[in-house]
């Protein structure tokens, strides 16, 4: 695997020689992109932090490390977070939403093998699979509603009213087509609108700033003089650890096992990418032969700083290898299909280190794992093999 440096905290990316025209990087412009936002998140400009619901939606909800992170800082009032009543309504909305989608498919899957496994039936170990257990709709809601009212007991986390604000604001947004309205065809803009302004009016009302954090472009693209938006949950914890957590020795303490240790860093993600490529990808998709050419790193966020335990995020550029098999159905009978596939694509990966400062003047042992990493997805892999030329 080649090895590549990586790029050091602080200093731009654009200034390593990177030519646009070069195929091996995903995108040249997401460098000027990452970098701009990376200027906008070098300190800690307010300790207010807004959630918005699809955080909550697009962490899988409230079992979700970096959010039981946040909400410990919350509870330790290193910062103060924040919701409206609509955001917890909206959550709770899309809580029953989920359930119902899940019931749907489970029901549909239990109709399938019910018609097509009748042969299992039978055998041993296939039970299971052929007898589900029922989803309790109530039951489940009222367990996962439960976590929420559990996250905002734990992060002391309070509500900014709604009432009171201006109504021609939103509407004026709404006929110019300004953020959070975007082409009017997304149910929750009118919700998204009636928060921001919500947000706006409390922070006009007690002279203060505050963090919306968003993956919805239609509101982390929103930006005023009193609010600082950010995309990622990482990105915040971040901000924490390095100005409220973490004093400059340990940063720099941090930042030299990072860097003495990229060989062994590399080693793990090459490993753990290939691993879980080769198993989660797809039921349907044979993974084999998967080779790492090399990686890219962007700056790491910290996530999490505890005594011994200390965990890294970042961006991941990289350049892989891999052959795929599958089977598709023709006209007569099933047919086996290969492809090899060269990419170069850009993943999230998380960096445990078993360190403890006040060892560090010793040759003390430093235990390095890889506890994450994204992979494409199978639309993704997909995407790529369609067309291809198969043998």
């Amino acid at each position: 695997m080649q090895k590549v440096s990586p790029i050091a905290i602080g200093k731009q990316p654009m200034r390593r020689k990177i030519k646009k025209q070069d195929n091996i990087l995903p995108c040249y412009d997401t460098y000027i992109k990452r970098w701009q936002q990376f200027e906008k998140t070098i300190m800690l400009k307010t300790k207010n932090i807004f959630l918005d619901a699809e955080i909550f939606v697009g962490s899988g909800y409230f079992h979700n490390a970096k959010l039981i992170e946040l909400a410990k800082h919350g509870g330790n009032e290193d910062v103060t977070l924040y919701l409206t009543e609509i955001t917890v309504n909206e959550i709770r909305s899309n809580i029953k939403e989920d359930i119902n989608t899940v019931i749907h498919q489970v029901n549909e899957f239990k109709k399938k093998v019910h018609r097509n496994g009748r042969i299992l039936k039978k055998i041993e170990g296939f039970k299971e699979y052929i007898e589900l257990p029922k989803i309790d709709s109530k039951t489940d809601f009222n367990k996962i509603n439960q976590s929420l009212n559990d996250f905002i007991e734990k992060g002391k986390v309070k509500l900014i009213p709604y009432q009171g604000i201006e109504l021609k604001n939103i509407l004026d947004k709404y006929f110019n087509r300004e953020k959070p309205f975007g082409d009017g065809k997304k149910k929750y803009e009118f919700p998204d609108a009636i928060v921001i302004e919500s947000i706006e009016k409390w922070c006009f009302d007690n002279n203060e700033k505050i963090y919306v954090i968003s993956g919805d472009s239609d509101l982390s693209d929103y930006t005023s003089d009193n609010i600082y938006p950010l995309n990622k949950v990482s990105t915040i914890l971040n901000l924490i650890n390095r100005e409220i957590n973490v004093n400059q020795a340990k940063l720099e303490w941090i930042d030299k096992i990072y860097n003495d240790n990229l060989g062994l860093i590399e080693l793990k993600i090459a490993k753990r990418f290939t691993e879980k490529f080769i198993d989660e990808i797809s039921f349907e998709l044979d993974v084999s032969d998967v080779q790492v050419e090399s990686l890219r790193f962007f700056d790491y966020s910290i996530i999490r700083q505890d005594e011994g335990d200390i965990i890294l995020q970042m961006d991941v550029d990289i350049d892989f290898s891999c052959s795929i098999s599958y089977t598709k159905r023709t006209w007569e009978d099933f047919e086996r299909k290969h492809a090899n596939i060269d990419k170069a694509t850009t993943i999230t990966v998380e960096l445990e280190f078993e360190a403890y400062f006040e060892d560090k003047e010793h040759n003390q042992d430093i235990s390095i794992h890889c506890i994450y990493t994204s992979i494409p997805s199978e639309e993704d892999v997909e995407d790529w093999i369609d067309g291809l030329d198969y043998d």
